[in-house]
């Protein structure tokens, strides 16, 4: 039976969703502020914008187990959110969708990625998925608090 789990994680930053969404958007500034990430770049552009539906992201990873995957983005309403899926890099994956929402939310934004995975029920990855999920949701959460520390004023 395949292997189901799913990370959510939010944060509230005092600044403009345009701002935030300025940040999140810009797919090749990534390691600027997910240092678990080494290179982004867009292998193929999107049908209508360079990093809109359609455009396929190579994403390297610092951890090398981790490695290299590719992810096409699926949706893409700027500058509400971007939804992209994993289709290559990662071992005994089945599926794999990620979601970046960007929302107006008391007087800031509410910054909010969620992430589905399913994998095989069989494979050599499947003992290392518990934990796998778990680190990652810790990377997720550390880039939201990194994304806020960037765009927040600095309290004097």
């Amino acid at each position: 039976m395949p292997s189901a789990h799913a990370i959510r994680v939010q944060i509230h930053i005092k600044a403009s969703p345009e701002s935030v969404w300025a940040l999140v958007s810009h797919h090749e500034g990534t390691p600027g502020w997910i240092p678990q990430v080494e290179q982004v770049r867009i292998t193929e552009v999107g049908r209508e914008q360079r990093t809109g539906v359609g455009a396929v992201r190579q994403v390297k990873f610092r951890p090398r187990m981790w490695g290299t995957v590719l992810e096409r983005i699926v949706v893409s309403t700027a500058p509400v959110r971007f939804h992209y899926v994993l289709f290559e890099g990662m071992p005994g994956l089945l599926e794999h969708e990620g979601r970046v929402s960007v929302e107006p939310h008391e007087g800031g934004t509410r910054l909010s990625w969620e992430v589905d995975f399913v994998f095989r029920s069989m494979h050599w990855f499947r003992p290392f998925v518990p934990s796998f999920v778990k680190t990652f949701e810790g990377v997720l959460s550390g880039a939201l608090a990194e994304a806020k520390r960037q765009l927040e004023p600095v309290q004097v």
